[in-house]
């Protein structure tokens, strides 16, 4: 049995995980490869993260600990907002 898996399926099934879940083949191919990939792993992170972002906003809680807008991205947003309204 192979477990080895190229990044790009792992990708691929970090994805797909989330909306239909793994077999076990699957569960345990991307934990192997999260093991010894680093970028893999903070691509899981971040759609872990993002998955949460978006489960709280569309219930209507409050924003995940921790996840705040810089004071940059803020100007930015707010300019942008400004022109569109102008």
């Amino acid at each position: 049995m192979n477990l080895a898996i190229k990044c790009s399926e792992l990708a691929r099934l970090a994805s797909e995980g989330r909306d239909r879940g793994l077999n076990w083949r699957e569960r345990l191919s991307v934990a192997v490869h999260l093991l010894f990939c680093q970028p893999c792993l903070r691509l899981r992170r971040q759609l872990d993260f993002l998955g949460k972002a978006a489960k709280s906003a569309g219930a209507g809680e409050a924003p995940i600990a921790g996840a705040r807008l810089d004071d940059g991205a803020r100007e930015r947003i707010r300019r942008s907002l400004q022109r569109r309204g102008s």
